[in-house]
């Protein structure tokens, strides 16, 4: 009977140590797996918000460009935007026509 009972507690001894030896392997797993996933979670988090933030402004440049090409047409075939760009930006005027700038009260400046 002390020879079964060696043996058991010889099983046993041996069962602990590769129970032990397992969960020494889990923590090592763990250990691995958290030390290289926060910072790759981190740095995930930050190229999905630059992701988004191109995407945003990729949106408006596009709008940007339809403007631009829509001004093009414009300014290649309407006499009359071209006329109102002139007018507008270089302040010209026809033959004749006298230019009258009014100053802006402060109080206008204010709004």
């Amino acid at each position: 009977m002390d020879e079964e009972n060696g043996r058991d507690s010889s099983q046993d001894a041996q069962m602990r140590n590769a129970a032990c030896f397992m969960l020494l392997v889990c923590l090592g797993v763990l250990v691995v797996l958290l030390t290289t996933t926060f910072p790759n979670h981190k740095k995930n988090r930050e190229l999905i918000e630059l992701s988004t933030t191109l995407r945003n402004d990729k949106v408006v440049l596009h709008e940007r460009n339809e403007h631009l090409r829509r001004e093009i047409t414009a300014l290649r075939t309407d006499p009359f935007y071209i006329e109102a760009v002139a007018r507008k930006k270089y302040k010209m005027v026809r033959t004749g026509e006298v230019l009258i700038e009014l100053a802006e009260s402060q109080d206008s400046e204010s709004r």
